[in-house]
């Protein structure tokens, strides 16, 4: 009896597949940028900071990302701008992997290869959700952190 019962203690121990941090973003995400001019300023240099500014406050707010994450630890990344319908969409591919979490924070490990760029790059990114549809990561340049936020939702929201 005390064999069957030390058993089913272990086997509620053990975190299921729906447990797992890295389960939590498994789907398809939409992302979007919000930008902090007042902090991003002072991170920009040079003679036409004010005019670098307005052009990079105008692109970054235009990007629409997709991120879809898999469970075998793939992921694919369609990129594309409502500014300018002239540049192409960025696809890209590649992996990622949880580093670590808790339960409002997830830093991921991303590496993520672009045809059209013809580049691969290595992304640490420390995800913050605010329930289990929506996350953001904060991506500004140093000394200006969260100036840059991305904000995503879950394409199709979970139960």
């Amino acid at each position: 009896m005390s064999l069957a019962i030390l058993a089913s203690v272990m086997l509620c121990g053990c975190p299921g597949e729906e447990q797992k941090p890295a389960n939590r973003l498994v789907g398809s995400w939409l992302g979007t940028v919000s930008v902090n001019e007042k902090k991003l300023e002072p991170a920009l240099s040079g003679i036409d900071s004010k005019v670098r500014l307005e052009s990079l406050v105008a692109n970054l707010k235009a990007i629409r990302r997709t991120l879809v994450f898999h469970a075998n630890g793939t992921l694919e990344l369609t990129e594309s701008s409502t500014a300018n319908s002239d540049l192409p969409d960025n696809n890209g591919h590649g992996t990622w992997k949880v580093v670590r979490s808790d339960e409002r924070l997830m830093e991921v490990e991303m590496i993520i290869a672009s045809p059209e760029w013809n580049h691969q790059e290595t992304q640490l990114w420390e995800i913050q959700f605010y329930d289990r549809n929506k996350f953001r990561i904060q991506t500004g340049p140093p000394g200006a952190k969260d100036a840059i936020v991305q904000k995503y939702i879950r394409q199709v929201p979970s139960d």
